[in-house]
């Protein structure tokens, strides 16, 4: 409820604390009538008032547009009817009104509330495409009745107020027996009528908005459902079927990482005994060969580094691609099951909540973005060749290096000097093993893009069937309304 709706509220509340307690001047005339405008105000006005504070709370959450809608036909409703019948509790209560001048501010008042309830009404019929055409037509006809039952309210009050004004003025005592005469029970009984209606109608008003709250708080929950189940299910994939490709190709990593490790320190445990005793090879054959060993290490390495970063990339980008269609499975759900409910819920159909039902069972019982799961279940197999191709490789090429290290060794076994051509070969092997890490390399990233195009190729495809099933959802839902299955 808005600080200004409360201080009007308590306003009219105060007016009935107050004056029931003070000269009652007409009260004691009619008693009838303030009774019932105690009793329209009670049983009328407040549950609009309420039903106004709890939608006001619920339209932060609404993106259908009724809820604003509703609060924008309570409000041209309650303030105009609190001040309207506060007044006529005052002109019922207050003996120092006059019975015929007491009604001017209350006409007024009448006539500002009848304008006001004119807004309402053009407000509410604004709302009749997105709710139940009954819930509509009983908000318009409520907002009508009331203002119809203002314009038979101001004209018995004048005829009240006169006869009022005749037993005030009357030079003739006025007993219990002559005011009736005056005072009669028809036009008393006709105004409580009246003022009756009035309340029925508040009161039918308050009803039918909660119910239409109510409704499209159902639909806000069908679409929670859903989502929720999205998210739930994409929680999964990450924490099983995700983490489980991921730990695959991080496990490649490690291998490759601890192969290049392995070949570099056998490499150089394989030339250890050549450099531990370098006769008789010459100083600069020595600074040769270990300008190779270094040369090894730093392409070894290097090729680690790529390798590893290639791989760390690959798996970025399947995880993106998975984030972006999951994304989209998402969006496509959320639409489906907020057209679905928003035409159930302004459906009279008496199936609509039956057919959203059975609709949501389809997208939530077997959530649609598990399908993504087999698009990179398959895929952490395919791991184990790249790795086998490093290994593979850098075997080869250790028995090329070890081929020239046992060369040397048997050189400085006879003791004779070496020949050159083993040194020289040193920078044709650096140069074989640089070139064939590189081009692993590039095998590497080949076979990551490939995988990372199935699995595109893959989600992309799952994802557009996913779509067309949620269209085919709608058209099952639409269906239902008609048949009922």
């Amino acid at each position: 409820m808005s600080p200004r709706t409360w201080r009007l509220f308590l306003v009219v509340v105060g007016v009935l604390v107050t004056l029931v307690h003070c000269d009652l001047g007409l009260d004691v005339t009619i008693p009838n009538l303030k009774r019932e405008v105690v009793a329209s105000i009670g049983d009328g006005t407040v549950p609009l008032v309420k039903a106004n504070g709890t939608i006001r709370g619920e339209a932060a959450q609404d993106t259908t547009g009724v809820i604003v809608g509703l609060v924008g036909v309570i409000g041209k409703i309650v303030t105009p009817l609190n001040m309207f019948l506060g007044q006529m509790l005052a002109t019922a209560s207050s003996g120092e009104s006059a019975g015929r001048s007491g009604f001017t501010d209350l006409n007024d008042l009448a006539e500002r509330s009848k304008l006001s309830l004119d807004e309402a009404t053009f407000i509410a019929a604004d709302l009749a495409p997105l709710i139940q055409p009954s819930m509509n037509v009983k908000l318009i006809e409520n907002v009508q009745t009331i203002g119809e039952n203002l314009d038979i309210a101001r004209s018995q009050l004048q005829v009240l107020g006169a006869a009022v004004d005749q037993v005030r003025n009357s030079v003739d005592p006025v007993t219990s027996d002559n005011v009736t005469m005056i005072i009669t029970k028809e036009a008393v009984n006709g105004l409580t009528a009246t003022i009756k209606s009035i309340t029925t109608s508040i009161k039918s008003l308050a009803d039918v908005s909660n119910t239409i709250v109510r409704n499209i708080n159902t639909g806000l929950a069908v679409q929670t459902t859903v989502s929720n189940s999205h998210a739930a299910t994409s929680r999964n994939i990450d924490l099983f079927f995700l983490a489980a490709f991921n730990r695959s190709y991080d496990d490649v990593i490690t291998n490759i990482q601890n192969l290049a490790k392995a070949y570099v320190a056998n490499i150089r445990q394989a030339y250890g005994p050549v450099l531990v005793q370098r006769q008789p090879i010459p100083e600069e054959n020595v600074a040769t060969l270990n300008s190779f060993l270094d040369g090894v290490d730093l392409s070894v390495t290097g090729f680690a580094d790529r390798s590893t970063e290639s791989l760390t990339l690959f798996k970025e980008e399947v995880a993106q691609i998975l984030n972006d269609q999951r994304a989209i499975i998402g969006e496509t759900l959320s639409a489906a099951t907020k057209t679905m409910t928003q035409d159930a819920f302004k459906s009279d159909n008496a199936m609509a909540v039956r057919c959203v039902q059975a609709s949501t069972n389809a997208m939530v019982l077997t959530p649609p973005v598990n399908r993504l799961v087999n698009c990179i279940q398959g895929e952490p197999g395919s791991a184990l060749p790249l790795v086998q191709l490093v290994r593979g490789l850098l075997d080869q090429s250790k028995i090329s290096a070890n081929s020239n290290a046992n060369l040397m060794r048997t050189c400085q076994r006879i003791g004779t000097t070496c020949s050159n051509s083993y040194f020289s070969a040193y920078a044709d092997l650096a140069l074989q093993t640089d070139a064939q890490l590189t081009l692993t390399n590039n095998v590497i990233a080949t076979e990551a893009r490939a995988i990372t195009n199935r699995i595109r190729t893959c989600v992309v495809a799952t994802v557009a069937d996913i779509n067309d099933n949620a269209q085919q959802i709608l058209t099952n839902f639409n269906g239902c309304l008609v048949t009922g299955q």
